[in-house]
């Protein structure tokens, strides 16, 4: 018995059955691809395919492993100590060793069925992993992206993927031929705009480039191809809005949300949100961020001043830079109408309505959980996201 600082390797000399016994913890399966086991820091060990050869093996071949779905692998027959070191191939020269990595990432993910197959910041921690990043490297490089743009990369890189599972192509091996013709999918049976299929092709490229794929966002023939879509399917420009900012603030002086104080707490939050919208134009992650902690927000009768809460960073924001105080002025001052569509007055009547569940948060806004009750969770962008797309079918 060998003893290694991660595992046991054991000879047995039996004269029935001699076995040579790696014993992993948490291993499930191999499948039929190429993996490598680290026996210590410095020494890496690859096992060669699953096979069903039953015959053993002798000096200078390599050792069959009979079982991929149990946690100890085992060598056959007729294995004596002299052959342990033949049979047991070790990768010294880094060349090999990023060969045999990329090798290995290619496999691992076409291996793997649509409904396990990896999420696009998986397969790129994992690419890393097999660089011999650490993992806290590997999590912070493939997360260089803000979390709104990550998201739409997932949702771009599943679709990628989706299609070249029906075209049965490994989407970290994919040729440029290929790839057009995938634009040409989303272009010719999707119809989606230029604009849209050129999130696509950053959504691949920025995964790619980690498996040595510089090519897909300088390609010379793809660059043509999306002049192509440009010129035959061109931006339009609409005079008439999808929607009446005349009608909607005509709504919001009417019941349900006024009087207010008759107004439930649902419809208040509604008309706070999209007049609060409106006079900051902001975006909706940036309103889920509004705090009100005495340093982030300032509430006279003449004017409101507001910051998103420490450590938000706005889409548009550079990271360096601090980001600008909304203020928005009161129009009590003016006629009746106007008085009414005051988000400054709206913004005061709101928080009086929340005081007592404003006391476990500093978020402006909170969630409403079953019939007009608040939530103390303040985690609901998408809420605010559907509220204020409601108004549009006004």
């Amino acid at each position: 018995m060998v003893t290694t600082s991660h595992r046991p390797i054991r000879n047995s000399v039996e004269s029935q059955a001699p076995n040579v016994c790696l014993s992993l913890s948490g291993f499930s399966s191999m499948g039929s691809q190429r993996d490598n086991f680290e026996l210590e820091r410095s020494v890496r060990l690859c096992v060669s395919p699953v096979c069903s050869n039953s015959k053993g093996i002798g000096k200078g071949e390599v050792g069959k492993v009979q079982d991929p779905t149990s946690s100890t692998l085992v060598a056959e027959p007729s294995l004596d100590s002299s052959v342990v070191g033949s049979s047991l191939r070790f990768s010294k020269s880094s060349t090999d060793w990023t060969d045999n990595a990329q090798a290995a990432s290619h496999e691992r993910f076409s291996q793997q069925s649509h409904d396990l197959q990896p999420s696009r910041l998986a397969l790129v921690r994992d690419r890393l992993r097999d660089e011999s990043f650490s993992g806290t490297s590997a999590k912070r490089i493939a997360g260089d992206k803000r979390r709104s743009t990550s998201r739409v990369y997932d949702a771009k890189w599943h679709i990628f993927t989706q299609w070249c599972q029906q075209e049965n192509i490994v989407p970290t091996k994919i040729s440029i031929q290929r790839l057009a013709d995938f634009f040409n999918f989303l272009f010719d049976v999707k119809s989606l705009r230029p604009s849209t299929i050129s999130g696509y092709r950053s959504s691949i490229s920025n995964t790619l480039k980690h498996f040595g794929r510089n090519d897909i966002s300088t390609h010379v023939a793809l660059t043509d191809l999306f002049q192509f879509y440009n010129r035959e399917r061109p931006v339009v420009r609409s005079l008439t809005p999808q929607w009446s900012l005349a009608l909607v603030l005509d709504s919001l002086t009417k019941a349900p949300y006024e009087p207010l104080r008759s107004a439930s707490l649902k419809f208040v939050t509604l008309k706070t949100v999209l007049l609060l919208a409106l006079a900051s134009a902001r975006r909706v992650s940036e309103i889920h961020a509004f705090s009100i902690d005495p340093q982030c927000f300032r509430l006279t009768a003449d004017h409101l001043i507001l910051l998103t809460e420490p450590g938000f960073l706005a889409k548009n924001q550079l990271p360096h830079k601090a980001p600008h105080p909304i203020k928005i002025k009161s129009l009590s001052n003016f006629d009746q109408d106007s008085a009414v569509l005051c988000p400054v007055r709206t913004v005061k009547f709101y928080l009086d309505a929340t005081k007592v569940r404003h006391t476990a948060c500093n978020r402006l806004f909170l969630s409403l959980k079953g019939a007009g009750v608040a939530h103390r969770n303040p985690q609901f962008h998408d809420g605010l996201l559907k509220w204020l797309n409601c108004f549009n079918g006004i």
